[in-house]
């Protein structure tokens, strides 16, 4: 499914975001450049809407699983679930990483721990492929993991 963030939404969202509205509408490539500023400051929702605008090629962003994988990945290290389970599901299915079901678990486990209800459903699938020893050694990590801080 491909979805599409277009520039007036991606407005509302760097409003959303903190940052302040210009006289002049900004171009497309202002709020490029803001949003990725954004994200490489920590700014978790900043993080989460660059995964989604390049795994989905919106917004401007050509379309990039590595590139979107980035970036969820540094927003659900600060502990977003959906970062989290987006991430997860990349790597269950191994768009734009390698397919590493320890991995794939791992995420959706974080992220079904929040509440997620894609992530708790998604795990069903994700177990049958592990072994006892690798949802074991899945299942520790789990339980050690802790978020990076955020703003």
């Amino acid at each position: 499914m491909r979805y599409v963030i277009r520039p007036a939404l991606l407005a509302v969202c760097l409003l959303l975001l903190g940052v302040p509205a210009a006289a002049d509408p900004p171009t497309e490539a202002e709020l490029r450049n803001v949003m990725i500023s954004a994200a490489k400051s920590g700014d978790v929702k900043a993080q989460l809407l660059l995964g989604a605008s390049y795994a989905s090629g919106s917004g401007g962003y050509g379309q990039d699983a590595k590139e979107a994988a980035k970036w969820y990945e540094m927003a659900a290290e600060r502990g977003n679930a959906t970062a989290q389970y987006n991430l997860g599901m990349m790597y269950a299915n191994g768009d734009g990483v390698q397919q590493i079901y320890e991995s794939a678990y791992f995420w959706l486990t974080v992220s079904s721990n929040q509440g997620n209800p894609y992530a708790t459903a998604a795990l069903k699938t994700i177990l049958d492929k592990l072994t006892p020893r690798q949802k074991a050694e899945a299942d520790k990590l789990v339980a050690e993991w802790k978020p990076l801080p955020h703003k």
